[in-house]
């Protein structure tokens, strides 16, 4: 095991020293591009986004959408490329499915999107690569990945440019070998503009916990974005970060399935 370990960080060393330059894919809030270093996320990369332990699993993977939709927006052809969607059996029973209605509303074509759904964990890693090596961004759910594995994905991110936003268990260790690491809370809508009983633009708490280009970007208090459906972006809500730390509504403690249209397909 520790053999293959070394053998892993030897080819990482070697791609990150001669791979070429790639540009980031940016949140749209100018003031979390700048802190990530290089202006935004690294297409290379793996970022792992995890939900709060006081919040649902509903926010990260909101989230995580969100930025498949920014990358499909400023990639070079990446609005014209699939999106590979991987995840167990087991998770599709408690987060469900992704819902076509909720994707065109965010932005993105349903009939991009290719789903994966295996039994085993291991199999949803060999897709992930797979698609990697096809070029296409990938979003996989997982409860955990171990070392080797996340090792092996930095390497096939890095290889072929295209990143992995990689929703994993927020009971779970982290996983080793990532570009970042981004824990996301729910958060009250803000005002809706016209009817005070609707709700209005999405807001999530977002802690940045690891970031491989920018360590320093970890440290500070939690931001609150606030997501735009019209701009398709993300901007920084100002004096709203000590509301960040409220706790959430009891419905939404446990980790299950999206009720906003995201995932609530079967």
């Amino acid at each position: 095991m520790q053999a293959r370990i070394g053998s892993i960080e030897r080819r990482e060393r070697q791609i990150s020293l001669q791979g070429s330059k790639r540009e980031p894919w940016t949140s749209g809030a100018s003031a979390i591009d700048a802190r990530l270093g290089g202006g935004g996320l690294d297409c290379g990369g793996v970022h792992e986004i995890k939900s709060g332990m006081d919040s649902n699993g509903n926010a990260a993977l909101g989230f995580a959408w969100r930025l498949a939709v920014r990358f499909s927006g400023q990639q070079p052809q990446a609005s014209q490329t699939p999106i590979l969607w991987c995840t167990t059996d087991r998770s599709i029973g408690e987060m469900g499915r992704p819902h076509g209605p909720g994707l065109m509303r965010l932005g993105l074509d349903p009939q991009r999107l290719l789903l994966v759904e295996a039994r085993r964990s291991i199999d949803v890693l060999w897709a992930i690569e797979e698609g990697l090596k096809s070029r296409v961004l990938v979003l996989a759910m997982l409860d955990e990945i171990d070392l080797v594995a996340a090792r092996r994905l930095s390497l096939a991110a890095e290889a072929n440019a295209v990143p992995v936003l990689l929703l994993t268990h927020p009971a779970h260790a982290p996983a080793a070998s990532t570009a970042s690491r981004w824990r996301v809370s729910s958060l009250p809508s803000a005002d809706h503009s016209f009817d005070s009983r609707a709700p209005g633009a999405p807001r999530f708490r977002v802690q940045i916990e690891r970031c491989r280009n920018r360590p320093l970007a970890c440290e500070g208090q939690p931001h609150v974005l606030e997501w735009s459906d019209e701009t398709r972006r993300f901007r920084m809500v100002p004096g709203v970060v000590d509301r960040a730390h409220a706790p959430p509504k009891s419905d939404e403690r446990k980790w299950r399935r999206l009720p906003s249209g995201l995932g609530a397909g079967r």
